[in-house]
């Protein structure tokens, strides 16, 4: 996500109603899934979605986000946060069993986003993604 061009409160917000609110997404997914080994956040900001498959029980856990690591929540170790532009693509940080993009590809050039789609689809067999209906705004 390019979270300086978001409000902070967007962004990062009340960080335990959001890790709140990955776990109630996050069970009946790994309900249907199981409980994935791992698991990729690409625009997470702060790292809510990864501190809720962490509590889980997800044994390795990794977010890519421009988001400043003084912002990451305190679960996540810096070996597991990737600062990126996302407009300039991820960087390869191998294979998932699940990959998360939640309200980000709006965001994204057409060219950025077509690219994130390829990188995601390479990396999993597994994607929980939404976008941003057109004129949510944000």
């Amino acid at each position: 996500m390019i979270a300086s061009k978001l409000p902070d409160s967007w962004v990062f917000g009340d960080i335990e109603k959001r890790k709140a609110n990955a776990h109630k997404v996050r069970k009946p997914v790994f309900n249907i899934l199981g409980l994935p080994a791992s698991f990729l956040d690409i625009g997470g900001g702060a790292g809510s979605w990864c501190a809720a498959a962490k509590d889980l029980g997800v044994n390795r856990v990794s977010l890519v986000d421009a988001c400043p690591p003084n912002k990451v929540v305190t679960e996540l170790s810096q070996e597991e946060q990737v600062q990126a532009t996302l407009e300039a693509g991820i960087p390869n940080q191998g294979r998932f069993d699940l990959v998360i993009c939640i309200e980000v590809i709006e965001h994204l050039t057409d060219d950025a986003a077509n690219r994130l789609i390829e990188q995601m689809t390479s990396c999993t067999n597994f994607i929980l993604f939404s976008a941003a209906i057109p004129g949510q705004g944000g």
